[in-house]
């Protein structure tokens, strides 16, 4: 049982490029394994910025002869009114070598199809990779690529080297002329090679690396910066907060050697987040503070030499930090000459979306957004701060430092505005309208800041569809995804009970009117989608997926009362009595779901002693449940539904024939047993959308 090693040897990747790429060519390498017919007993995948790596442990020596069907023309095509073979049909036949007898039809997702039934003659496994592998590394996604001799041929950066090995043989094709071989290059300062591997060994590999200077194992290169940061900055009292950082870090480098630099403490006048982005954002620094914090006048750079180039490489690094952040100082002694206002009537002139007007409009469109969510929300209090803030909460992106570091817009809002005399709340508003940054990431503190945030992502949400720009597949420019979590983050952890109809049914008229007073998709469209992104978030976290849709059924309008519900609900789905419960409300839905006539019940028309009993049980204590359904105790509500209902609905549906021909009465008891199911399903969640076994599936 061979194993395979394959490394593909190229000029440095971007380091956001090569953990995708892995996973990618995994993904395809494996699904070519399984449809060839090769098991294999495992697989590995490593990298550096210069090569990629792939390891596939116990590939058989070849392939078994075995049957396959070959999709042909549709049926339709290759098949005449009368259901004789057409040219089509007999073509095909003829391409894949089989007899009308081996021809079959197929129903497929796409419709009926004509299939070939052929038997495939038996592979070696080094011919089936010599085949395959090709078509595989041209096949590697990244997000931009780049043409290498000629324009057939596109990668992340040009390929210079590929080594293939099954066992102790190479596997022999050709990429865009680079041949295959058993050749591996070192460090390309250190020792470049080439060098030569004997047989598909991942360890023997990475050894013959580490002796060139490359650390190939990337979780072993991960584990070494971490180790050697985290000591570093312990021995100034903080902890590594720059995770991201760390991780990019690590593909930056074959050979990580961690060097500690200095800048004057002249630049420590600067706001941390300034000299922070300078370090990190153009030289991938990890930025140093103390016990309390602070940032000090300290870096940290992990350089890709050994341990006897650091004096060097330090005094480099910190001559190009000084210069970063002499250019730093100087952007923010400039940008203080000019008042946040002035900045802000400067978004006037630029365009915030084609069709939506400029980033002052915008601007415009928060404040009054800004201004119905404090109405709504009982918050006029903070409208003021919002609204202010809500004003200039844009007019950073004119300022030298934000064009330099478009990391620190917001940040630099507060900065400025604080510097300049700003209410800290404004201030701090300015820098939250942007959280979080990332589905995980912090929320705003503030109540402007919240209410800010939220009419920014608001209005984002609307303009999009307003103008069409609804995100499809994995593609989702806007970050309208990012924007619909981060309104259900900010409203659930602020406890702001906002209409999410009332604020969509705003944002949605001001960017139609932003528009002309045309729309290229619904306001549906966009309740839509927002429902499926509070779907995804919360199953993200956990939650099961029947009770999210139960709970999503009586509406999301509220979304501080939708996550009281699913904990609620949540909750009880653990208790004894969930059971009972979920068939109560399941078995009044099943008999009721196709009924919609009157809902009002005439009590003189209840003839029967179980349909009085649960009449009186309706009328005495149905407004006692929906009081504790109002005030938010669920699980009292529902303990008291079940109670009163549990038995009694038992008992009807066991000596009361619902469907009747009388249709006065059949109506009347329908209407009796709508409206109970009503009282849970419309308040609490429909829980005949719970999947659980056993649960009855008939009304009576």
């Amino acid at each position: 049982m061979p194993d395979f090693l394959l490394e593909l040897g190229t000029e440095e990747i971007p380091a956001g490029y090569i953990a995708p790429a892995l996973e990618a060519f995994e993904v395809s390498f494996r699904r070519s394994l399984e449809d060839a017919g090769l098991g294999y007993e495992g697989f590995a995948a490593t990298a550096t910025p210069r090569r990629l790596i792939f390891f596939a442990k116990g590939l058989p020596a070849g392939q078994r002869e075995r049957e396959a069907e070959v999709a042909g023309p549709p049926a339709r095509i290759a098949f005449d009114a009368a259901g004789k073979p057409t040219r089509a049909a007999e073509g095909f036949a003829r391409a894949q070598g089989v007899g009308p007898e081996a021809l079959v039809r197929k129903m497929t997702d796409k419709g009926e199809y004509l299939f070939a039934r052929k038997r495939l003659p038996a592979r070696s496994t080094r011919d089936v990779l010599a085949a395959v592998l090709p078509e595989l590394v041209r096949g590697i996604p990244f997000p931009k690529s780049m043409y290498w001799r000629g324009v057939t041929f596109r990668f992340a950066r040009p390929l210079r080297r590929v080594l293939a090995l099954l066992g102790d043989e190479v596997v022999e094709f050709e990429v865009n002329g680079v041949k295959s071989s058993r050749l591996t290059a070192g460090h390309p300062f250190l020792a470049p090679g080439p060098f030569e591997v004997a047989t598909a060994d991942l360890g023997l590999l990475e050894k013959t690396l580490h002796e060139a200077f490359v650390l190939a194992d990337r979780k072993a290169r991960r584990a070494k910066i971490l180790s050697e940061v985290e000591g570093a900055l312990a021995a100034h009292g903080s902890k590594l907060e720059e995770w991201e950082l760390l991780e990019e870090v690590t593909d930056l480098v074959e050979w990580p050697e961690l060097v500690e630099g200095s800048f004057s403490e002249d630049y420590l006048i600067l706001p941390e987040e300034v000299a922070a982005a300078a370090m990190m954002e153009h030289q991938r620094y990890f930025p140093v503070r103390d016990g309390n914090g602070r940032l000090v006048n300290r870096f940290l750079t992990i350089s890709n030499r050994p341990k006897e180039f650091s004096e060097g490489i330090r005094e480099g690094n910190e001559r190009v930090l000084a210069a970063r952040l002499n250019d730093a100082r100087f952007f923010w002694n400039a940008d203080l000459k000019r008042p946040l206002e002035k900045l802000a009537e400067g978004l006037s002139s630029v365009t915030y979306l084609a069709g939506l007007g400029t980033v002052a409009d915008k601007v415009e469109r928060m404040k009054r957004l800004v201004s119905f969510e404090a109405g709504a929300t009982g918050l006029g209090q903070y409208e003021r701060a919002a609204v202010e803030a809500a004003g200039l909460s844009k007019a950073d992106l004119l300022t030298e430092m934000v064009f330099e570091f478009p990391a620190l817009q917001g940040v630099m809002g507060r900065a400025y505005a604080l510097a300049q005399g700003r209410d800290r709340s404004v201030a701090m508003a300015i820098e939250e309208h942007y959280l979080p940054r990332t589905l995980s990431g912090k929320l705003p503190e503030t109540v402007p800041g919240k209410l800010v945030a939220i009419a920014d992502k608001a209005d984002t949400l609307a303009g999009a569809f307003v103008m069409g720009l609804v995100p499809s597949g994995s593609q989702d420019p806007y970050g309208l995804r990012r924007a619909s979590v981060g309104i259900v983050r900010i409203a659930t952890d602020g406890r702001l009970h906002l209409k999410v109809s009332e604020l969509f049914a705003k944002a949605w008229q001001l960017a139609s009117a932003a528009a002309g007073g045309g729309a290229k998709a619904k306001l549906d469209d966009l309740t839509a989608f927002f429902r499926e992104r509070i779907y995804q978030y919360y199953l993200d976290r956990g939650a099961r997926h029947d009770i999210l849709r139960a709970c999503l059924a009586p509406g999301f309008d509220d979304l501080v009362d939708f996550a009281a519900r699913l904990d609620a609900v949540t909750a009880l789905s653990k208790e004894p009595f969930w059971p009972e419960l979920v068939t109560a409300v399941e078995r009044t839905y099943n008999i009721t779901k196709g009924y919609d006539g009157p809902e009002k019940v005439d009590a003189s028309l209840l003839a029967e002693k179980e349909e009085r009993v649960l009449w009186d049980l309706f009328t005495a204590k149905g407004p006692q449940i929906t009081r504790l359904f109002s005030s938010g105790d669920y699980l009292a509500a529902s303990r008291a539904y079940l109670e009163t209902f549990g038995q009694a609905l038992h008992t009807f549906f066991d000596k009361v024939f619902v469907n009747v021909e009388d249709e006065r009465v059949r109506s009347n008891r329908l209407a009796l047993v709508k409206g109970i199911n009503r009282l849970y399903s419309t308040r609490a969640a429909d829980l005949a959308l719970v999947v659980q076994e056993g649960a009855a599936k008939n009304g009576g």
